[in-house]
């Protein structure tokens, strides 16, 4: 039960999906859109009022999202102005994947020519998985913010070497094991995009530069505080996964240790609580039900992933941003055909 005075401090409301786009077994992308509190819900009002059905039952992304597609152009448009508002956080383990197999694909290869036991062949696939499953770690927001606050600090002249520097705690992977060996991809996939909502505000402290490197010379003196303030946030997700969404709130418990001071505990915020909600009572639930459907269907498109940079302002893939991705590859191409 949460109380009505918990529900006015949430700040961000998230709900998920997954998507397979290359059809194959463990590559399933994930895809959570957060809804921020002072958001405006337009263009979901907007899609409501256009579904013949008036009755007040829960409308899906199934229902909706033809809607949107079939509108017109101007129609469109316009639905995008406060659409583009909500952040798409996707987690896509394929590129992980693929670069964990190319070390071992001749052993693979050999594999499937029946030269090698199938017993080698399950422990050649488990080691891929593993590796996947560590490269995608290294990516997820938890371990972006425990690197760019150490640079940060070392920035300060708060430590002055490395070795000074106090390690964090390693991410707790116990709720994605299969076995001591071997983690779920896809469950790892759905945690570390679901809880980019929770380090999203904090890691945007940290302005990247025209070069895409992060400026630490020009970062305020108190920033400490801006990110604790940023962590302490309260947030809540569409319910059914009580064990993500306590994983979630450990991995936050550490950031939070990792920058405050205890000296001046007094003036630090009190982490507040994160919740689960039932998306039939809470209305910015299901647009972000409605956003993440969406975005699955752009993303189907040979073209999706430059039409979804231009329709939202923050949608971010493995950790970077869209628009970076797409500014990346035209450079490339601009660079190919200049040469040529």
């Amino acid at each position: 039960m949460i109380l009505e005075n918990d529900l006015r401090l949430i700040s961000s409301f998230t709900d998920g999906t997954s998507f397979n786009r290359n059809r194959l077994p463990g590559e399933k992308m994930s895809i959570h859109a957060q809804v921020p509190r002072e958001s405006t819900l337009d263009w979901f009002y907007e899609l409501i009022s256009r579904f013949p059905a008036k009755d007040r039952r829960e409308l899906k992304a199934c229902e909706l999202v033809p809607i949107f597609l079939q509108a017109g152009t101007w129609d469109r448009y316009q639905l995008q102005k406060s659409l583009r508002r909500i952040r798409i956080h996707i987690t896509d383990p394929a590129p992980y994947l693929k670069t964990a197999t190319k070390p071992l694909k001749r052993y693979l290869d050999r594999l499937d020519a029946g030269e090698l036991d199938p017993r080698i062949g399950v422990a050649i696939r488990n080691t891929i998985r593993r590796n996947a499953a560590f490269r995608m770690v290294y990516d997820s927001p938890m371990a972006r913010f425990q690197r760019i606050h150490k640079w940060y600090r070392l920035s300060r002249g708060s430590v002055l070497f490395d070795s000074d520097f106090d390690e964090p705690e390693p991410i707790d992977l116990t709720p994605f094991e299969i076995n001591r060996r071997l983690f779920s991809i896809e469950n790892l996939a759905r945690g570390i995009s679901e809880s980019e909502a929770v380090f999203a505000e904090p890691l945007a402290a940290f302005q990247k530069d025209e070069n895409g490197c992060f400026d630490l010379s020009a970062l305020p003196v108190g920033l400490p505080f801006q990110l604790l303030k940023g962590l302490s946030e309260s947030h809540a997700f569409d319910k059914g996964d009580s064990l993500m969404i306590r994983w979630i709130g450990g991995e936050r418990d550490k950031a939070i240790n990792l920058v405050k001071n205890p000296g001046l505990w007094f003036l630090q915020p009190t982490p507040r609580k994160l919740f689960e909600v039932d998306s039939a009572e809470r209305i910015e639930v299901q647009a972000a039900d409605v956003a993440c459907g969406i975005v699955r269907r752009y993303l189907a498109f040979s073209d999706g992933i430059m039409r979804l940079a231009e329709m939202f302002d923050f949608i971010q893939m493995n950790g970077v941003q869209l628009k970076e991705i797409v500014n990346r590859k035209s450079q490339l191409l601009l660079t190919g055909s200049d040469s040529q």
